[in-house]
């Protein structure tokens, strides 16, 4: 009996012992997996940490640069724009560069030829308070806009100023010569052929 006892202890001490390896084996494994989740929150933190640093240094190129290709996109949209208005106007279809000019102007403000061109066409429709506001912001633009001084000059012949109609056609042929032969040949400037300035400011004074 007491050898029965004996080995009943024993498998009941082994009994235990495994248990408690199990139990130590569990704990261990818990232990390691803690470790390897601190690992990679470590992991984790520190590539967070390097793309903190990567985007506080280039950060500002990456996200300038779709500014910078934005506004290149568009300095070449209002380029084609300009280039169909212009299409559009010299084949007689005023309206359609008059809307595309609008448009131009809109985003642009300061689109000079694009306004200068819009005052020829309102000049054209007769819508001359406008076309002389254009031309005149053309001029306030550049000083020395050689189309701007002309075709304020014909508009004002136009309306029968002769004096501020001189005025501008001199500030053009100042800038440019060439002027001189073009008013020669302007109906927009018929009213001043017989003018003795007119005719001594293109050089056909008689």
């Amino acid at each position: 009996m007491s050898y029965i006892s004996e080995a009943l202890k024993k498998a009941e001490r082994e009994r235990l012992g495994k248990k408690d390896e199990f139990f130590d084996g569990r704990l261990g494994t818990k232990k390691e997996s803690a470790k390897r989740v601190g690992s990679k929150k470590a992991i984790v933190s520190l590539i967070a940490f390097v793309f903190l640093v990567l985007f506080t240094f280039l950060g500002y190129r990456v996200l300038s640069r779709p500014e910078k290709i934005s506004h290149s996109t568009a300095v070449v949209e209002i380029g084609n724009m300009f280039t169909e208005a212009r299409i559009a106007q010299k084949s007689g279809d005023l309206i359609r560069a008059e809307v595309i000019y609008r448009k131009i102007v809109s985003v642009d403000p300061d689109h000079i030829d694009s306004l200068n061109n819009l005052g020829i066409i309102c000049m054209t429709k007769g819508e001359n308070k406008e076309a002389e506001s254009l031309f005149r912001r053309v001029i306030s633009l550049n000083s020395r806009h050689v189309y701007g001084h002309y075709n304020l000059a014909c508009l004002y012949a136009k309306e029968g100023k002769s004096s501020e109609a001189l005025t501008q056609l001199k500030h053009a042929a100042d800038i440019d010569t060439q002027v001189k032969a073009w008013a020669m040949k302007d109906m927009d400037f018929l009213s001043l052929r017989n003018k003795k300035e007119f005719q001594q400011l293109v050089g056909i004074e008689k």
